[in-house]
């Protein structure tokens, strides 16, 4: 689920049946705000969506867009200045839409951003290890979004938060799925991928999100590659300057044993101008092009990417830190690899449980041979 998280680097959909003063002007603009942070360049999408506030304040819409906006900006780049933006736009989308809710024609709309809205506080809430919070915004958005299906079942984009939810509850650990049976959680496999798929066949702005997430749950949880490369390939050549659909494709190709593409959509990840404004997609190709020699055994090669990993110069998030005490256990295997010893003991001892977990174990099984 986390890696999932990491690499949703799209918006989540939303419905076009917003009426403005010129309903096909504000339907253009929005698409083009979409448009922008599809391409990763979500400082130009936030003056898109302060120019729809600015023509309808009153449409909740906007203010939805520009909180998932603040809300990977958030991800991205932490700021004080953005966390506070985010939390004041939620609170205005939530309540502009709630004052939609007794108008028939604007209800089903009403409620999808309701449900978008406490889906991303859920995901806030989680980042920010606040659990209890975490689970009853994402219960709400749920339970939203089964609203929407039972007036609509053809309101598609509404599957792809459904499609999430019915997945991922089943395939949680046991010991997790009977807690969260308890508070009426109950998951579906099978049911969850059908949505998803109805998400990316037939939703209206979910379909790249919804191939993402196909992508990623046939790559790394149903072990399915062939399924997960035709996502992958298909978001990269629609969205050829977003670094994190190049960054999936790589892995596809590494997962497959074809290094050279590989390392091919690792590098135009990097050559993108969005790598320099978000140092975390740098960090995570970096590292990921060090795993691609390291398995060709070109240990020089994956040291040198994993030198210039830990080298990028940015503010640390929890994942940041994870990849690069994974780069300083790398660094140590390929010392090893060719009999540098005495250096690889001391890459192992530069990583810390704090950092990463997993990396720090696979450390001090090394240091204890």
């Amino acid at each position: 689920m986390i890696r999932v998280l990491f690499t949703i680097l799209v918006f989540i959909p939303f419905s076009s049946n917003a009426p403005a003063p010129d309903k096909n002007a504000y339907h253009q603009l929005t698409l083009k705000g979409i448009e922008y942070g599809y391409n990763m360049q979500i400082e130009k999408a936030a003056e898109v969506f302060d120019q729809l506030i600015k023509l309808d304040p009153q449409n909740p819409l906007s203010y939805v867009l520009q909180s998932v906006n603040h809300f990977y900006m958030l991800q991205w780049r932490a700021s004080e200045a953005v966390e506070n933006k985010f939390k004041k736009l939620t609170s205005k989308a939530i309540q502009l839409s709630k004052r939609n809710l007794s108008k028939k024609e604007k209800r089903l709309d009403a409620l999808f951003y309701l449900g978008t809205i406490h889906i991303y506080l859920a995901a806030y809430h989680g980042r920010q290890s606040n659990w209890l919070r975490a689970f009853w915004y994402g219960k709400d958005g749920i339970d939203f979004l089964k609203k929407i299906v039972a007036i609509d079942p053809n309101y598609y984009d509404a599957y792809l938060g459904l499609g999430l939810y019915h997945y991922y509850a089943d395939v949680l650990p046991q010991f997790i799925k009977r807690v969260t049976a308890i508070f009426g959680i109950e998951g579906d496999r099978e049911r969850g991928l059908k949505q998803l798929q109805l998400a990316a066949e037939h939703g209206k702005y979910s379909q790249a999100e919804a191939m993402l997430i196909l992508g990623n749950i046939y790559l790394y949880t149903e072990k399915q590659p062939e399924k997960a490369l035709q996502y992958s390939e298909k978001l990269a050549n629609l969205y050829p300057a977003n670094s994190g659909f190049l960054s999936f494709l790589g892995e596809n190709y590494q997962r497959k044993g074809d290094h050279s593409l590989a390392i091919e959509s690792f590098k135009s990840g990097l050559a993108q101008e969005a790598v320099q404004r978000y140092p975390i997609f740098k960090i995570s190709l970096l590292y990921n092009l060090g795993n691609t020699y390291f398995e060709m055994n070109e240990f020089e090669e994956a040291t040198s990417f994993y030198q210039q990993t830990l080298a990028v110069n940015a503010s640390m998030s929890k994942i940041q830190k994870g990849i690069l005490a994974l780069a300083n256990y790398k660094i140590g295997l390929c010392y090893d690899m060719v009999g540098r010893h005495e250096d690889a003991v001391k890459k192992y001892q530069q990583v810390k449980k704090s950092q990463n977990d997993r990396a720090y174990k696979l450390a001090r099984e090394r240091l204890n041979k």
